[in-house]
C-alpha cells in the first residue's frame, strides 16, 4: 500500500465514526481514484465513468463499506424510449442528448458520489455512505424530476426531452454483494417500466406485497 493512501486511511479513520459523512465520502472516493490502474475508465461520449472504473471501485468500496457499516443507495436510471430518439433525429442528435443528461446527473448528485454510464440510455449512480434510506429515494426523486425537464432544442427548434425510470436498492439491506445489488436494481427498473413511465421504484423482494411507486 502507497504511502499516500495510508495518510489517507489514517485520516478516514478520524471521521468514521463521526457526522462528517461527506468528508468520510470524499476520503472514500479519492482512496478509490489512487488505486485504479491507468487505464481507459472514463466514457468518451459522457465523461461520467465506464463499467471498467466501476468494477475496479467496487473492489475497494464495498469491502470497505461492510467493514465501516456505511450505507449504499444504487440508482439504476434508464431513459423511457430511448430508442426513439435515434429513430426520430439520428444517431449525432441521440448523443448530444445523452452529454445533456449526463451533465444533469453531475450537477445533481454530490461531488463524493459516482455516476456510471451503463450504456445505451441507461446510467448507474451510487450514493456512498448515504445517512439513511428516505434520503436516497429523496435524490432519485429530485434526478427523475430534472431528468424529466432536461431538454435539448430538436431541428425544428422544438424542445426534445424524455422521462426516466429509475430503480433504487441499498447496501447493505438489500445485499452486501455488489452484483446482487445492481441485480436488484435492474429488477426494480423493470417493474418500474413496467407499471408506467416516469417513476422511481425501491427494490422489494416479491413477498413483501404492493408495489409502492415515486
Amino acid at each position: 500500500m502507497t504511502t499516500k493512501n495510508i495518510k489517507l486511511i489514517e485520516k478516514l479513520n478520524k471521521f468514521i465514526n463521526t457526522k462528517h459523512i461527506e468528508e468520510v465520502a470524499h476520503i472514500v472516493k479519492e482512496l478509490i481514484s489512487n488505486s485504479l490502474e491507468e487505464i481507459s475508465t472514463v466514457d468518451d461520449l459522457t465523461q461520467l465513468e465506464n463499467r471498467i472504473s466501476f468494477n475496479q471501485e467496487m473492489k475497494i468500496l464495498i469491502p470497505l463499506a461492510r467493514r465501516e457499516n456505511m450505507k449504499i443507495g444504487v440508482l439504476l436510471i434508464n431513459i423511457d424510449r430511448f430508442r426513439a430518439v435515434n429513430d426520430e433525429h439520428g444517431d449525432e442528435f441521440g448523443d448530444r442528448f445523452l452529454q445533456k443528461y449526463a451533465n444533469t446527473i453531475k450537477e445533481t448528485i454530490r461531488t463524493s458520489d459516482i455516476a456510471v454510464r451503463f450504456g445505451g440510455g441507461e446510467f448507474l449512480v451510487l450514493l456512498v455512505n448515504i445517512d439513511t434510506e428516505d434520503r436516497t429515494i429523496n435524490i432519485a426523486t429530485e434526478l427523475k424530476d430534472k431528468l424529466a425537464n432536461t431538454y435539448l432544442k430538436s431541428p425544428n427548434g422544438d424542445k426534445f426531452k424524455k422521462t426516466v425510470c429509475i430503480g433504487v436498492s441499498m447496501f447493505p439491506e438489500d445485499s452486501i454483494d455488489i452484483n446482487e445489488i445492481v441485480k436488484n436494481a435492474e429488477m426494480a427498473l423493470s417493474d418500474a417500466r413496467d407499471h408506467s413511465r416516469n417513476n422511481v421504484l425501491r427494490f422489494q423482494k416479491k413477498d413483501e406485497g404492493e408495489i409502492d411507486l415515486f
